[in-house]
C-alpha cells in the first residue's frame, strides 16, 4: 500500500492523480471505481475514476445529491472509519431507499464502501467506492485494508479541499490558496517558503539560523524534525506519525506534515514536506472522526480517547468494550504516543482546547 499512500500525498496538490488513487482503492474493494467529493469553505468539487464519471455526472445533473438518503444516514450515524451499506442502513431500508433503487441499482451498482473525513478546517471530504450489484456486498475485511489509509487521506484533505481539487499553480500561489498556516520545508528543516498565515504564528514557530524551523514547544519540535528526516524513507510504513500536538500556554495547536513526492515536489519548489498548522479551539469534546483525522488514531483508539476525555476510567472502558484492561492500556499508550502527551490530564487539556497549566 506504500505506493497508494505516496500517490495520495501527491494528489493533495496535483488533482490529476485522484482518479488513479480512487482506482487503486477500488481495486482493494473489488469495486467498479470511486468518487471523491470535497465541500466546506468554497464551491463543492468532485472527481472520480473514469468509469464512474458518467454516473457522477448524472448524479449531479439529475439532482440526486438532494435525494441522497445514503449520505444522510452516514452523517447521522457518524460512523468512524470506512463503512459499508449495512453499516448505515438495514436491509429493509435498502429495499425502499430512493438512491439505491432509483439511481444505483438501475445502473448495475448498489453496493459500496466509503468514509467521511472532517478536518479542523470546516471542510468535508467524502470518498466512496462503488461496487457492481451482481458482485454482492463489500466484505467487512476490506475495512481493515482501507482504514490505514484514512490518516493519509485526512492530511491530504487539508489541502485538496482548499485547492478545490485543482492543481496548485506554484509555491507561493499554492500556499495562499490553502488559506491555512503553511510552509514548504526541506528534510533538514529549512523553510523554503511560508505564507502570511504561517508568518503570523509567531507564538508557535520561529525561524532559526540557516532558515531552520523551530517550534517553540521542544517536544513538538523534536517530533517535527524526526518526521522531516524520515521523509526520504522509501516505505511510508517506516515513517513516524505525521500529525502531532503542539502544547502552548494558550490555545493548543496541531501540526500536519504532508510529504511532497513526485510531481508535488515540482509544484512546491523541490521541498520535501508541506507543514500545515491548525489551532485547537475552545470547544466541546471532539468527536471520534475529528480525533482520527488529527492524530492518526484508529477508530478504536479514537473511541477510547473520547471516553478518557469524558473521565471514564480504564477498567470501565474495558468492561463496556468487552476487552481486557491490558488491551485498553495498550490503546492508551498508543494514544499518548500519537498525541505527544504523557498524562491523561494533558490529553484532556489538549483535546478540550483548554490552556495548559502545570
Amino acid at each position: 500500500m506504500d505506493e497508494v499512500v505516496d500517490r495520495i500525498y501527491e494528489a493533495a496538490v496535483n488533482a490529476e492523480l485522484w482518479p488513479l488513487v480512487l482506482d487503486d482503492m477500488a481495486a482493494v474493494a473489488g469495486a467498479e471505481g470511486g468518487v471523491l467529493f470535497a465541500a466546506g469553505t468554497g464551491r463543492p468539487q468532485w472527481t472520480s475514476s473514469e468509469r464512474m464519471r458518467p454516473h457522477m455526472e448524472a448524479f449531479v445533473s439529475e439532482g440526486w445529491a438532494a435525494k441522497n438518503d445514503r449520505g444522510e444516514a452516514g452523517f447521522r450515524k457518524r460512523l468512524p472509519g470506512f463503512v459499508t451499506d449495512y453499516d448505515w442502513m438495514s436491509q429493509e431500508e435498502l429495499d425502499v431507499s430512493p438512491i439505491y433503487n432509483g439511481f444505483f441499482r438501475p445502473r448495475g451498482l448498489g453496493w459500496a464502501i466509503g468514509t467521511a473525513i472532517v478536518p479542523m478546517t470546516g471542510d468535508v471530504f467524502v470518498l466512496s467506492l462503488e461496487r457492481k450489484f451482481e458482485l454482492g456486498p463489500v466484505k467487512d475485511e476490506v475495512k481493515d485494508k482501507l482504514n490505514p489509509l484514512r490518516p493519509h487521506l485526512a492530511r491530504s484533505a487539508l489541502t485538496a479541499a482548499r485547492f478545490g481539487l485543482e492543481r496548485a499553480k506554484g509555491t507561493v500561489q499554492g500556499l495562499e490558496l490553502i488559506g491555512l498556516a503553511a510552509a514548504v520545508l526541506s528534510s533538514n528543516g529549512r523553510v523554503i517558503v511560508g505564507n502570511r498565515h504561517f508568518e503570523q504564528m509567531s507564538d508557535l514557530v520561529a525561524i532559526g539560523s540557516f532558515d531552520c524551523i523551530l517550534l517553540r514547544n521542544p517536544s513538538a519540535n523534536s517530533t517535527l524534525h524526526t518526521a522531516l528526516q524520515s521523509l526520504g524513507l522509501t516505505s511510508s510504513s517506516q515513517r513516524p506519525p505525521l500529525s502531532f500536538a503542539i502544547q502552548t500556554e494558550d490555545a493548543p495547536a496541531v501540526g500536519h506534515l504532508i510529504p511532497l513526492v513526485a510531481s508535488a515536489r515540482d509544484i512546491f519548489s523541490q521541498g520535501d514536506g508541506l507543514l500545515v498548522l491548525t489551532r485547537v479551539g475552545q470547544s466541546a469534546i471532539p468527536g471520534t472522526t475529528l480525533l482520527e483525522a488529527i492524530f492518526d488514531l484508529t477508530p478504536t483508539e479514537a473511541r477510547v480517547t473520547r471516553r478518557l476525555i469524558e473521565g471514564v476510567p480504564a477498567p470501565e472502558i474495558a468492561r463496556e468494550s468487552s476487552v481486557t484492561l491490558e488491551t485498553v492500556r495498550s490503546h492508551v499508550k498508543a494514544i499518548f504516543r500519537k498525541t505527544g502527551v504523557g498524562r491523561q490530564a494533558d490529553l484532556i487539556r489538549l483535546l478540550s482546547g483548554l490552556p495548559r497549566t502545570d
